[in-house]
């Protein structure tokens, strides 16, 4: 059996949308199982800026040993371990025109071609197809030594939907991804190369994830369907089953102010001048009302989570907070699906709010149970009413 260590580095080349890097590493985390994805990649910047930012990637061929010196680069530069995996993920068009390549000299180090999806995906999120040959990727260092050894069971031919299909003909590759299987060759391999079977069973569980994700998102045609968001009172957890329960990461305050908005299915009137003071008396009331359940029993971190909004109150512009939400909900959903959730203005009526309708909400009170959404939330805008 092979040593196992399955750490695998996700290095963004500076082409890369912002966005779209975080939109696939946090779709991947969200996939249980024995591989570790990390990052040296700070979080911290604007979505809009993001959004409009112009890249002008040049058309020039790259050469291979390019995109193995900037692994090499950053293992140096960051002392990465000796077995730990790098995945350069580059919009840089390569010499051969691959979908990734694995470096000779370490095959440990390989880049992920980025740019392009759209040809083959229209309409498509193309954080599925990165994510599943990063996966394939991973599965492949620790299933062959060399390429001699790789290409002995590489299918060269047309694709057949196995995850080593060549994919020459590059349209081949939607078929690849919506199959997401093994050939019988591919498994025959990976027995006699004695691939671990818990790592083959994780990528093979990524894979199912990936192809019922772009099968759900094809259903949907270009306007997406909503999914259910649970909002666990107990865990302060944003999440959503259908996707793995991948979760949206919110902060305190950003809670407290998203569950404001989320109450007011009419919206609230955006004025610059008095939004501070209006969102500050909102999210007040609204857990103010709560005060009334036995929270110190049920929610012993409930007392620090409200000094920390009412500081925020004091010294925090909440357009800072709406910017940080909505970029939360792309980076869980991507850019299509996410305006569904994040809190949205209309420039002629100045009003925000959250386009979803509420029986996709589901929430789970103090003690874990079901609530009705549409009495539940209605109690408090009761309550809270400006």
């Amino acid at each position: 059996m092979k040593k196992i260590n399955y750490k695998v580095w996700l290095v963004r080349s500076p082409e890369v949308s912002k966005i779209e890097y975080w939109n696939v590493y946090n779709l991947l985390k969200s996939i249980p199982g024995i591989i570790t994805y990390l990052t040296n990649e700070k979080e911290d910047f604007n979505v809009e800026e993001e959004e409009n930012e112009i890249r002008n990637i040049s058309e020039e061929k790259i050469k291979h040993n390019w995109f193995f010196e900037q692994c090499d680069k950053f293992r140096y530069d960051s002392d990465i371990a000796e077995t730990d995996m790098v995945l350069y993920l580059t919009d840089l068009p390569n010499e051969n025109n691959l979908f990734l390549k694995c470096d000779e000299e370490n095959r440990l180090n390989a880049y992920i071609q980025t740019s392009d999806y759209h040809k083959y995906f229209p309409g498509n999120d193309t954080r599925y197809p990165i994510a599943y040959h990063i996966a394939v990727t991973v599965l492949m260092m620790q299933w062959f030594e060399n390429t001699e050894e790789a290409t002995k069971t590489i299918n060269m031919n047309r694709s057949k939907g196995g995850i080593l299909d060549f994919c020459s003909y590059k349209k081949d590759v939607i078929l690849k991804l919506r199959t997401a299987d093994l050939s019988a060759e591919e498994i025959d391999s990976l027995i006699e190369k004695k691939v671990d079977p818990n790592l083959i069973l994780t990528v093979l569980e990524i894979l199912e994830k990936l192809r019922s994700f772009m099968l759900l998102k094809n259903r949907w045609g270009l306007a997406p369907k909503p999914l259910v968001m649970t909002i666990d009172l107990r865990t302060n957890k944003f999440y959503f089953e259908e996707l793995g329960n991948i979760e949206v990461a919110l902060n305190p305050v950003q809670m407290a102010l998203y569950l404001t908005f989320l109450t007011h299915t009419d919206g609230i009137i955006y004025d610059k001048k008095k939004s501070h003071l209006e969102h500050r008396n909102l999210m007040y009331k609204y857990y103010n009302n709560m005060k009334s359940d036995p929270l110190d029993i049920l929610d012993s971190g409930f007392k620090d989570r409200m000094a920390l909004i009412e500081k925020t109150w004091k010294t925090n512009d909440f357009s800072i907070q709406l910017a940080k939400i909505k970029k939360e909900f792309i980076k869980t959903l991507g850019s299509e699906l996410a305006k569904l959730y994040y809190i949205t203005i209309d420039e002629n009526s100045k009003t925000r709010n959250i386009v979803v309708d509420r029986q996709y909400i589901e929430i789970l009170d103090w003690k874990g149970e079901v609530q009705d959404t549409k009495s539940y939330l209605q109690k408090y805008i009761e309550k809270t009413s400006l």
